[in-house]
């Protein structure tokens, strides 16, 4: 078998598209986990409307999901709020001083100046 200047020119041309594909892939899914895909299901299925909440110590409260706005809407015992989801995949509102962070099952928290206020939550 002869190599020649051609075989070598297509062996690097096909290196590097696939190089390019992979880098490509891998670029797609990390936008993907930093933009989406970390809303329950129950928030998913009811976009725009309110799921409640149950946590350790009887504590509940409802979220909505816009997924538009990629916002939450939060609305408890003291109030509502709009949270943006944060570079650390919770969400927090306008001043940072709440947190959601959502999970399945019973392990969504929300904690306010740091301190966590509800833990073990799902949806009910």
């Amino acid at each position: 078998m002869f190599i020649t200047r051609q075989s070598i020119d297509m062996r690097s041309l096909s290196l590097t598209l696939l190089a390019g594909s992979l880098m490509l892939a891998s670029g797609c899914a990390t936008l993907s986990g930093a933009t989406g895909g970390s809303v329950p299901a129950a928030l998913e299925k009811s976009p725009g409307k309110f799921v409640a909440y149950t946590c350790e110590d009887n504590k509940a409260f409802q979220l909505r999901y816009n997924p538009e706005t990629r916002t939450l809407r939060y609305r408890g015992h003291s109030g509502g709020i709009e949270l943006t989801r944060s570079g650390d995949g919770s969400y927090k509102d306008d001043s940072g001083e709440v947190s959601l962070m959502l999970g399945e099952g019973k392990s969504t928290t929300i904690s306010k100046k740091g301190k966590v206020e509800y833990k073990g939550c799902g949806a009910a």
